[in-house]
C-alpha cells in the first residue's frame, strides 16, 4: 500500500468493480465533446507536453485496486485492478496536475482495513478540498462493493460514508452493477447522494463489467503512452472502462485553454465503446462476435442527469482545467467604501497653466446588483500651478459628486472598474503672491475613469485607477487626469 495526501475542494470517488465477467454502461449529458470528440488519430500519443497548459489542482485522492480475493470470499482473484489504480494515480499526477503527495493509494482492502483507512483519510483532508477517491474490484449484484475477504460495502453504506461529509464529490465506480447506486428512489432504504456528488458508474445496474488484455491492435497506443508519458511499463491489462479512461488521456489532442468535466469524459468513453463494438463485429470470427454482443451493453453512466450539479466550486465539475474559472460573489455587500489617494496633473489649455498635486477621494456607494454600485463622491483637490506663468497660483478644489461604479471580475482574484462621477465642485485659489486673498468659483464637474484591482480578502480590495475629470466654466475651464490607488472596503 502506498499512501500520499493532496489539497483540494471536489471528492471525486471512482470506483472500479469487476465480477468474474463484467460489463460497463452510460446515460449521459447532451453537452461537451460531441463535436470534438476526436480528430483522425495520427498514431502519436500524448506526451508530457500535451499537458504542459493544464493549471494544478490541489486534490486529495483514494485510490483502491483489489486484486487478491481470499479463497472463501465466495470471489474469484481480479488481474488489472491494481493496474486501474496506477494508470489514475499516473494520470492525476501528470495529466490533470494534482499533487503526488497527496493521492492515497490501497491495494487489496479487505473491508475494515477499508473503513479504517478512509476515516483517516477523511480525518487528514482539507475541508474545502477535492478529493478523489477510486476503488478498482469486485461489485454485487445489488450494486455493493466487494473486498478481498468477502465483505460489501452496500449502496446505502456507500452513500452514508460520501454524504457525511460536505466536500464537493465525484463518486466513480468502474464495477458490476455499479449503477445499482442510484437505484430506485421510491424505496425508502434508497436515500440520495448529496446535492454536490457526481456519480460515474461504468456498468448499468443490470450489466457486469469486464476486464481487457492489452493484446489487439485498438489499444495498442495505450501501452506506448503508459510506458513513454506515464512511466508504467508493467502494464498488460486494465478494467475496461479504465482502458477507455487511459486512451482519452493517450489520444485526445486539447484545445488551447480547453477545460474538460466529468461528463466529456463519459460521453468519449461511451463514443470509442461503440466505435470497438464496431470493431470487433467488423471481424467474421465468430468469438469476435461474441465478444462484441458481450461488450455492447457496457456503457457508461453520469448521475445526476436533470438537474444541475450544486459544487460549492464550479471548476471542481472539471478533470482537466487549463482556462481558470470567474467566480463572482454570489451576493455584493449593501454598501461599499471606495477611498482612493491619488495625484492629479491639471490643464487649463486657453491660458496654458499646468498644475500638479494631490486629489483624495471618499465614496460611499450601495450596491444595486453584484455589478452596479451608486452612491455619493467627496473628494479635495490640492494643486500649485507650474511657476513659469506670469502670476503662478494654488488651486484647491471640493468637488461633491453623483458617483455611478461598475465592476466585474477578471478571474477569482482580479477585477476591473468603470466609474463616472458628476456634481459640483467649489474652487478656491490664491495667487502664490498674494496667498491671504482666496477667490471662490462654483463649477460643474464631471469625471469619467478605469481601474484594474485584486481582493485581499472578501471584504478589502486594492486598485490602481486611472481618471479624466473637467471642472467646467463659471470663468475657466480645468481639465485634469487623476490616478491614484484606491481602497474598497464591503460593509
Amino acid at each position: 500500500m502506498k499512501k500520499s495526501f493532496s489539497v483540494a475542494c471536489l471528492i471525486f470517488l471512482t470506483i472500479s468493480i469487476t465480477l468474474s465477467g463484467a460489463t460497463k454502461g452510460i446515460v449521459i449529458y447532451d453537452e461537451g465533446l460531441h463535436d470534438t470528440i476526436e480528430s483522425k488519430f495520427d498514431g502519436r500519443v500524448n506526451d508530457h507536453s500535451s499537458y504542459y497548459e493544464v493549471l494544478p489542482q490541489s486534490t486529495y485522492a483514494f485510490l483502491i485496486g483489489n486484486n487478491e480475493y481470499e479463497s472463501d470470499s465466495g470471489y474469484s482473484r481480479l488481474k488489472y485492478c491494481i493496474n486501474d489504480i496506477k494508470i489514475m494515480h499516473q494520470i492525476f499526477t501528470i495529466c490533470c496536475k494534482f499533487e503526488e503527495k497527496n493521492i492515497f493509494m490501497c491495494e487489496n482492502l479487505s473491508y475494515e482495513s477499508f473503513l479504517s483507512q478512509f476515516e483517516n483519510f477523511i480525518k487528514n483532508m482539507d475541508k474545502k478540498s477535492n478529493v478523489i477517491f477510486y476503488f478498482s474490484g469486485h461489485g454485487d449484484t445489488d450494486g455493493s462493493l466487494v473486498f478481498t475477504d468477502g465483505k460489501k460495502c452496500t449502496p446505502r453504506k456507500l452513500k452514508q460514508m460520501i454524504n457525511a461529509f460536505a466536500n464537493d464529490t465525484v463518486l466513480i465506480i468502474d464495477a458490476c452493477y455499479s449503477g445499482k447506486n442510484d437505484g430506485p428512489r421510491d424505496i425508502p432504504e434508497n436515500e440520495a447522494f448529496k446535492s454536490n456528488c457526481i456519480r460515474i458508474y461504468a456498468a448499468l445496474s443490470h450489466t457486469a463489467a469486464k476486464e481487457i488484455g492489452y493484446d489487439n491492435a485498438f489499444f495498442k497506443e495505450n501501452l506506448l503512452f503508459f510506458n513513454e508519458t506515464l512511466g508504467l511499463h508493467d502494464i498488460n491489462g486494465n478494467g475496461y472502462f479504465t482502458a477507455l479512461f487511459g486512451m482519452f488521456f493517450s489520444r485526445y489532442k486539447l484545445k488551447k485553454q480547453e477545460n474538460i468535466s466529468y461528463q466529456d469524459l463519459v460521453y468519449y468513453i461511451t463514443n470509442k465503446g461503440k466505435i470497438y463494438v464496431e470493431t470487433l463485429i467488423s471481424s467474421i470470427d465468430k468469438g469476435s462476435w461474441e465478444e462484441a454482443a458481450y461488450k455492447l451493453d457496457q456503457y457508461p453512466k453520469i448521475y445526476p442527469v436533470d438537474e444541475r450539479i450544486s459544487f460549492s466550486n464550479p471548476s471542481h465539475a472539471y478533470l482537466i482545467l487549463q482556462k481558470p474559472f470567474v467566480e463572482q460573489k454570489i451576493e455584493a455587500p449593501p454598501l461599499l467604501v471606495v477611498i482612493n489617494t491619488g495625484v492629479s496633473i491639471e490643464m487649463e489649455p486657453y491660458n496654458k497653466v499646468f498644475a500638479s498635486g494631490i486629489f483624495p477621494t471618499l465614496s460611499l456607494l450601495y450596491n444595486l446588483t453584484n455589478n452596479w454600485g451608486i452612491g455619493i463622491s467627496v473628494g479635495t483637490q490640492w494643486a500649485p500651478t507650474n511657476s513659469g506663468i506670469p502670476d503662478p497660483f494654488t488651486l484647491i478644489n471640493y468637488p461633491v459628486a453623483l458617483h455611478l461604479r461598475y465592476c466585474s471580475a477578471l478571474n477569482n482574484t482580479f477585477y476591473y472598474t468603470v466609474n463616472a462621477k458628476a456634481g459640483i465642485a467649489i474652487t478656491q485659489f490664491f495667487y502664490n503672491s498674494l496667498p491671504n486673498e482666496l477667490h471662490f468659483e462654483p463649477k460643474f464637474f464631471w469625471s469619467a475613469g478605469i481601474g484594474i484591482g485584486f481582493n485581499l480578502d472578501r471584504t478589502y480590495g486594492i486598485s490602481l485607477t486611472i481618471d479624466y475629470n473637467a471642472m467646467m466654466p463659471y470663468m475657466n475651464a480645468y481639465h485634469f487626469i487623476s490616478a491614484g490607488i484606491e481602497l474598497i472596503i464591503d460593509l
